[in-house]
């Protein structure tokens, strides 16, 4: 990769000439990225992985921020609070992240800075807060503003230029009563707007963001011979004129790049606008494009693993867009025009600029996962509205007097608060070091093997099992807590352990037809790896089906011994999975490859299996499948 290698030329000059070498955008793409990784380089040597943790660390926060933004912008806190869990686990876990966190890219700081400025105007306009709050949101937009300008200096004039319009929306918002409230809210809006301009100042000597008028070229003659003529207007300011044209110059550059690749993915590659009017004239399209694209008709063609997560992301945000709609009918205050106005001119832009449609899709992600989470945030709201939710969060809501013994009620008292909060603490850190496990398992597995087929390999191989888990498995053990909880309650220990051996059976015989179907279907699936080996995917997958049959019986002895209070238990079991993972790559990495990673996680669940059923063999209980007779009863019989 490019950034890889400026980075490792710019980390020898510096040990050869000392840390004046590591100098911001010396070159057009020495970005603040790239000061970052260089610096590392440095200090740890040559491994672009190093940077993983810090791109991940910015990814996570970014999800936190989405998660704040829902808890501002709702009516109540329960609307928030599902509405934030559930944007901010899609804006993690979407798998085109990875494009920028697992790789060397600037898009994480720019995301953050993007998020952390929006929550601050949103906070700005929520409602009234001391002048220490001013200061400390002033201060966190600045930290906003120098993410955004270390990695893409152009981004603050487009910040600047959004900014405006924000400050309009304040000023219509607060003219039917002005108040001293009001005033400070304009005055935030206003220093912002400096900032910006300061910060666009100091960064104009290391990109051109605009070109100066003196500089303008109204007629570009590129490689093939194709001529893009800007047409001037008599009619509009020179010098704002000079920043559309500098956006129509970028489509009409981007268009020609492409073709000349060849690129597959160029949308409406015969539009390059060349005057005011034209510009004017496509931007709707370019609304359209930057939010809806890849459209539906195209979610089927030409199939690859690369085509397939892009579709199932654009389903979710197509079920979640409707929600937009909602929201602006029950929620109409200034904060939520704001973030619709924010994430909105920002797709405009980009969607005008940037003709093809795999970098579009990198940089629009922040601001159509502030769709996505408004579009979430609507939803809820009607199910709140309709007394959905309040029917959902009372089913989940575990029974009355179960603490930790579900068999006999407990009075709470101050020693089982602080036992709660203790255990709570202890799950955060086993949870930490869960994902450090994990975490390490796949520096050390790209340490190993390299940053290439061979990983990508192991993760695609994980793609299917997983995603099953994700789907059938979890919302199983959630589903399962509140009906365990009243079955101990009412039917007792012996009943119980009948009902939980019927259902791992049911689970185990219905993962193992699953991973049936899988064996015979592999050759279908693995014909859209892309340029990964079809044989080695399926060998690997094949490898990895163990996961997904005893994941079901796991999740079932986790939720059982969770909803007893046992959660250290259950937490501490879990880490044997990273732990025999590592020690597979370490002892057989060399001579298995990235076979010894996958046999590692087998191996490693059955072990957890294992001490989680020796666990809740001393409560009674036991989530090993039977497959004789069975305790005489129905299900039924429970229902009614």
């Amino acid at each position: 990769m490019v950034f890889d290698e400026i980075a490792w030329e710019m980390a020898q000059n510096v040990s050869l000439y000392g840390w004046e070498e590591l100098k911001w955008f010396g070159s057009p793409l020495a970005a603040g990225n790239v000061i970052v990784l260089a610096s590392l380089y440095v200090i740890f040597g040559h491994d672009p992985s190093l940077v993983i943790p810090i791109n991940a660390a910015m990814h996570a926060f970014g999800g936190v921020l989405i998660f704040m933004l829902a808890k501002m912008l709702a009516t109540n806190k329960k609307v928030g609070l599902y509405s934030g869990i559930i944007a901010g686990t899609l804006f993690v876990v979407f798998p085109s992240a990875l494009n920028w966190y697992g790789q060397v890219h600037k898009d994480g700081y720019a995301i953050l800075g993007t998020l952390l400025i929006l929550l601050m105007w949103v906070k700005a306009v929520d409602k009234p807060i001391d002048n220490t709050s001013w200061m400390v949101m002033l201060f966190a937009s600045t930290i906003g503003i120098i993410f955004v300008g270390f990695v893409r200096p152009y981004g603050l004039t487009l910040l600047f230029v959004v900014g405006i319009g924000a400050l309009l929306i304040v000023l219509v918002s607060e003219s039917k009563k002005i108040s001293a409230l009001s005033i400070k809210k304009v005055m935030f809006f206003m220093v912002t707007l400096v900032l910006l301009l300061i910060a666009t100042f100091m960064v104009k000597e290391g990109t051109k963001q605009v070109v100066p008028e003196s500089e303008v070229q109204y007629e570009i003659v590129f490689s093939d011979g194709l001529v893009w003529a800007w047409e001037e207007n008599d009619w509009f300011p020179k010098r704002l004129e000079n920043y559309v044209y500098t956006a129509a110059r970028t489509r009409a550059g981007s268009i020609m790049q492409g073709q000349k690749i060849n690129a597959q993915s160029i949308m409406d590659p015969e539009v390059s606008p060349k005057s005011i009017t034209e510009v004017m004239e496509y931007l709707p399209r370019a609304f359209q494009l930057a939010t809806l694209a890849p459209f539906p008709e195209s979610w089927v063609s030409n199939l690859n693993v690369t085509r397939l997560l892009a579709a199932g992301e654009m389903f979710i945000f197509y079920l979640c867009l409707p929600g937009l709609f909602l929201l602006l009918l029950y929620n109409r205050s200034p904060k939520v025009w704001l973030a619709v106005y924010f994430a909105s001119a920002f797709l405009v832009i980009f969607g005008f600029t940037i003709a093809n449609l795999g970098s579009l899709y990198r940089v629009r992600y922040a601001y159509i996962q502030i769709l996505l989470m408004l579009g979430v945030l609507g939803w809820v709201t009607f199910l709140e509205r309709k007394k959905v939710l309040e029917k959902l969060s009372s089913f989940l809501k575990p029974a009355e007097g179960v603490i930790s013994e579900l068999a006999q009620p407990v009075k709470v008292v101050k020693s089982s608060r602080k036992k709660a909060v203790s255990s709570a603490f202890y799950v955060m850190l086993l949870t930490l070091f869960g994902f450090i496990g994990f975490f390490y398992r796949d520096i050390l597995m790209a340490h190993t093997f390299g940053l290439g087929i061979e990983l990508d390999a192991f993760f695609i191989s994980l793609l299917i099992p997983m995603t099953i888990v994700t789907i059938l498995c979890i919302p199983l053990g959630a589903a399962f807590t509140p009906f365990f909880i009243n079955l101990v309650q009412t039917n007792g220990t012996e009943f119980t352990q009948g009902v939980i051996s019927r259902l791992s059976t049911i689970i185990f015989i219905s993962l193992a037809l699953i991973c049936a179907a899988l064996y015979f279907s592999l050759p279908l699936f693995v014909s859209y790896a892309g340029n990964n080996d079809p044989a080695r995917i399926q060998q690997l997958i094949l490898l990895a089906l163990p996961i997904l049959l005893f994941s079901g019986i796991v999740i079932l002895a986790n939720t059982i011994l969770n909803a007893m209070g046992k959660v250290i238990v259950s937490g501490t079991a879990q880490l044997i999975v990273p732990l025999i993972a590592i020690i597979a790559v370490v002892f057989f990495g060399e001579s298995r490859g990235i076979e010894a990673g996958i046999i590692g996680m087998v191996v490693g669940q059955l072990f957890n299996l294992v001490l989680l059923e020796r666990s809740l063999k001393k409560y009674g209980y036991s989530v090993l499948p039977r497959f004789g007779r069975q305790a005489e009863f129905s299900f039924g019989e429970l229902v009614k």
